[in-house]
């Protein structure tokens, strides 16, 4: 019987730019479902779609949820306050708890605790996957967080400050603290090598160009560099386990244990 994966991200592009290697490699031998909890508007679903064939994973589940801005000055609508990061988390750990019972996995993937870039809805949809599982007693399941490299994200956030952004105050109505996130996050525990994978990114990439255009400087700037380039920062992907006591040494693969 093939290993399940649920895949669990907040927008329609997160499945293929913060985790495209990974879900490929994964996907050629193990059951892939992404659920995209704020996908957008029909052009954008579809176009998910296309990207997780891209990837070959074996499906995909949308919720209806809006999603928000990073910051204040970019909530342009009174909705903005009724978006993602704002709704009551309950509500969310409900619809992923309905989804694990759906389909079973042995391994979730989700968002770091700090939101990858900063993004609230990262971290909302982080806290829910987390809280959804152990409302559901499921411990035997490994969930994972993505991980970045600390001095890169350290980096990040230094130039977001010069950028004349609040890195304490982030987030539509500048609740999330996002320097003590970062500063509280745990180590990776996983590292797997999916360098053979970045040119299914890549190719799931080019369907995402006004998202990469409108997105942090980083993601644009590394969408404008040659898969040589991407192979430096992004040929090894990084994890950490969530839920369980990890091992000593790192872990090179997912299912380890399984």
């Amino acid at each position: 019987m093939k290993h399940r994966l649920l895949a669990i991200f907040a927008h329609a592009d997160d499945e293929t730019l913060l985790a495209g290697p990974v879900l490929a490699k994964y996907a050629e031998t193990t059951d892939v479902t992404i659920v995209c909890v704020a996908p957008g508007d029909e052009n954008r679903k579809e176009r998910l779609m296309r990207a997780s064939r891209i990837l070959g994973v074996s499906r995909v589940e949308t919720l209806d949820y809006q999603g928000s801005p990073m910051w204040v000055d970019q909530s342009l609508h009174p909705e903005d306050f009724l978006c993602l990061s704002n709704s009551p988390l309950d509500h969310l750990v409900d619809d992923l708890a309905s989804l694990i019972k759906k389909y079973q996995p042995q391994v979730i993937l989700t968002h770091s605790s700090y939101g990858d870039y900063g993004h609230p809805d990262h971290v909302a949809v982080h806290q829910a996957t987390v809280s959804a599982v152990h409302s559901l007693n499921r411990l035997e399941i490994k969930v994972y967080g993505l991980a970045w490299s600390p001095r890169f994200i350290s980096l990040y956030l230094k130039a977001l400050s010069l950028m004349g952004r609040d890195i304490y105050h982030a987030g539509p109505d500048k609740t999330m603290n996002l320097k003590a996130l970062v500063d509280s996050a745990p180590a990776k525990t996983c590292l797997i090598d999916v360098h053979k994978h970045l040119g299914k990114r890549r190719e799931g990439a080019s369907i995402y160009e006004s998202e990469i255009a409108a997105g942090p400087w980083p993601l644009r700037l590394l969408e404008r560099s040659p898969i040589w380039i991407q192979r430096f920062f992004l040929g090894k992907a990084s994890f950490t386990l969530l839920n369980s006591k990890s091992s000593a040494s790192l872990e090179r693969d997912l299912f380890a244990g399984l």
